[in-house]
């Protein structure tokens, strides 16, 4: 059926998408007007042959494995190759540096490879995204040789408790509170390491687990699963309010059905990187709609947001949004076909027993009934979607954090200069981010001043 989304090989042994049949182009063309008249901008790209391409992809580099086999190296090597002849955007995550100097050494080194391969095909000035652990190679050092090695970014650190929490070794504190400098010091840089601290990506699908995050998707900046395939689409909420901040949810009722509509259309019409992406696209059907203007939102309002009436309102309005997306997906589901995951995540297809595997169907279909989805993820926030654009101390809109509990997906891009603040500031607003973040899910939230 998505024949025709398969790359093709040219006569110089370079991969690019296939040629899009005119139909599938028409229908691509049909459900980007269908977003951008309703205001939200669609993260597609056009690469060859005129095909639509989404958001990217992330790749594991394994930096030891990579360095130790010849094999493994070329493997990486192809697949950073026909990423950047195909256009396709690119974060590279490195993990298994190792320890001390050496994890420093190693980075390096797989990064000249990196670079001399890309040199090979005449994409040396390409810019390739990378992503880290934090506490593994001093931060100046990982921007010095990303930067320099692979371009321009952008290049982000993934913070974990590490850096999130106090510690009794004084070794680790000290690293961490260095790390902190380093990322104040350089925020309103161009050249700048950028904080991450999303663990997972979720789903409010009672019968899918969970999934880790590796690294960060180009241009958007969302922490994803390994080879994962996203189609990214930015509502700005503040479009849909008046002058005092008032929303019209009708507007904005009519809007969700026509995202969730024309993103469902468009993952079985664009085209994927490699076989990886196009099973996942296939698998678990992921739409990142991005909710922005959260703050600009409050600020119209006149709200404030260290009020716990504000938060109150505020909590309430994303909970409202966050069901009318999954309620279309679940429409969807009823009316056409279940996300494949949830059909293959059965476990009595491989029961030899037939009365438990009976007995079990039973129970799964009725569970079904009341979850059934066509999508695995839809709702991504920022925390920097709690701040107002354009506007300096705003720190006291880290009380509004709590509502980023109704993500099932986190971005952080673009973060804001933070102009105004000091790095006490700075420093609570990530750390409060990153707390709630890891936090299930829940009816509660953190009050306001907490």
């Amino acid at each position: 059926m998505f024949d025709y989304l398969k790359p093709m090989q040219t006569a110089s042994g370079q991969r690019q998408p296939a040629m899009m049949p005119p139909a599938a182009a028409q229908r691509i063309l049909e459900c980007e007007s269908a977003l951008r008249n309703c205001g939200l901008t669609p993260g597609i790209l056009k690469v060859h042959g005129g095909s639509g391409s989404s958001a990217g992809i992330s790749l594991r580099v394994p930096v030891r494995l990579a360095l130790d086999s010849h094999e493994a190296m070329k493997r990486l090597n192809l697949r950073v190759q026909r990423c950047l002849q195909g256009s396709v955007p690119l974060t590279l995550y490195f993990t298994d540096l190792g320890h001390g100097d050496t994890a420093t050494t190693s980075l390096e080194t797989v990064c000249q490879h990196i670079r001399r391969s890309v040199a090979d095909i005449g994409q040396q000035h390409a810019a390739i995204g990378t992503s880290i652990q934090s506490h593994q190679v001093p931060l100046q050092a990982y921007l010095l040789i990303c930067t320099v090695l692979l371009g321009r970014g952008p290049h982000y650190v993934l913070l974990d408790s590490l850096q999130m929490q106090h510690h009794v070794c004084d070794q680790v504190q000290h690293e961490s509170e260095r790390n902190w400098d380093f990322l104040w010091q350089q925020r309103s840089s161009d050249d700048r390491v950028i904080p991450a601290y999303a663990a997972a990506v979720r789903t409010p699908c009672p019968l899918l687990s969970d999934e880790a995050t590796g690294g960060v998707l180009p241009g958007h900046g969302i922490q994803v699963p390994d080879d994962s395939a996203w189609l990214p689409i930015d509502l700005p909420l503040d479009d849909f309010a008046d002058d005092n901040g008032e929303l019209s949810w009708v507007a904005l009722n009519e809007t969700i059905a026509i995202c969730v509509d024309a993103g469902e259309q468009l993952l079985d019409l664009l085209c994927w990187s490699d076989a990886q992406q196009r099973h996942d696209a296939r698998h678990n059907r992921r739409l990142a709609i991005s909710l922005s203007g959260i703050g600009d939102l409050v600020l119209r309002r006149r709200g404030d947001p260290a009020d716990l009436e504000c938060l109150l309102w505020l909590s309430q309005t994303i909970g409202r949004i966050h069901a009318e997306f999954w309620s279309r997906s679940k429409l969807i589901a009823s009316e056409s076909a279940l996300l494949p995951a949830l059909v293959q995540s059965d476990p009595s297809t491989r029961w030899d027993d037939a009365k438990h595997r009976s007995d079990w169907r039973a129970r799964w279909h009725k569970a079904l009934e009341n979850s059934a989805v066509r999508h695995r993820n839809l709702l991504v926030m920022s925390p920097y979607s709690v701040l107002p654009s354009g506007s300096d101390n705003m720190a006291g809109f880290t009380d509004l954090l709590p509502v980023l509990e109704y993500a099932d997906a986190f971005s952080f891009a673009d973060p804001p200069a933070f102009n105004g603040w000091n790095i006490k500031e700075f420093k609570h607003f990530h750390r409060r981010a990153w707390a709630i973040i890891q936090r299930q899910k829940s009816a509660s939230f953190v009050a306001a001043g907490v």
